[in-house]
């Protein structure tokens, strides 16, 4: 089973959902579809490493989140296939306010990041010599009532 099938039986399994393009170009298309199925306005927040894409019909900014937003966009550092985990690593182009504040979140995550274990990301921190602000592993969707009840 390749990396890719692993990443999306955990994923789907914890209720995430997976959807494939075959390059960034096809991203801000896929992003509006899924919009249109969740019946939201064509808008979002955006890590800042997405701004070479071309949005379209699609309404990006660029910055932390905040409580408004109902679409959050990010790229985790790497996706661990072992687990369906995305790791997010956080800074002033990437804030983790765009995966925890909007309503709904979608991660771009690339196929050139995708890693077995976790113990293969921490070798690549440790190998990159420096650590983000803030690294969140985020395993599947949730909404604050998950925690409250």
């Amino acid at each position: 089973m390749s990396l890719a099938q692993k990443f999306t039986k955990k994923m789907t399994a914890s209720m995430g959902q997976v959807h494939e393009v075959n390059s960034m170009a096809n991203v801000p298309a896929k992003v509006l579809e899924i919009a249109k199925g969740l019946k939201i306005e064509p808008k979002a927040v955006a890590a800042g490493g997405l701004k070479k894409l071309s949005w379209g019909k699609m309404a990006v900014e660029y910055r932390s989140a905040e409580i408004s937003d109902v679409l959050g966009i990010s790229m985790p550092g790497y996706g661990i296939a072992e687990t369906g985990t995305l790791v997010f690593g956080s800074s002033k182009e990437d804030p983790a306010s765009l995966n925890f504040i909007p309503e709904f979140s979608i991660a771009i995550l690339k196929m050139s990041v995708m890693v077995e274990t976790s113990e293969e990301v921490w070798a690549a921190l440790v190998e990159k010599g420096k650590m983000p602000r803030t690294l969140n592993m985020i395993s599947g969707p949730s909404k604050t009532g998950d925690i409250e009840q």
